[in-house]
C-alpha cells in the first residue's frame, strides 16, 4: 500500500461528514454540530471540515429509538390542540 498504515487507512472509512451525517440520520447538519459540542456524538476537526464517527452516530441513533418508542406515540401534543 505504498508505506500507508493499513489500520489507519480502515479507521478513515469510520469518518463522515457533518453533511452526509444528516443525509444519513435524518436530522439538519446544525442539530448534528450541536450534538458533537454536547459530546452525544464523536466528532472530530480535519482542516475547515467537521467530521462524525459513524459508529457513534449509529449508536446515538439506535439509543434515540429505543427511547422514542418508551415515550408514547409522536404527535400526541398535536391532539391535545385540536
Amino acid at each position: 500500500m505504498h508505506g500507508y498504515n493499513r489500520e489507519y487507512m480502515s479507521t478513515i472509512e469510520d469518518w463522515i461528514t457533518v453533511d452526509d451525517a444528516a443525509a444519513l440520520a435524518g436530522y439538519h447538519a446544525n442539530y448534528l454540530r450541536k450534538l458533537l459540542r454536547s459530546g452525544e456524538i464523536q466528532g472530530r476537526k480535519w482542516g475547515q471540515t467537521w467530521m462524525v464517527n459513524r459508529g457513534s452516530l449509529v449508536a446515538y441513533l439506535q439509543k434515540m429509538d429505543e427511547k422514542g418508542e418508551k415515550r408514547g406515540p409522536k404527535g400526541a401534543i398535536d391532539s391535545h390542540i385540536a
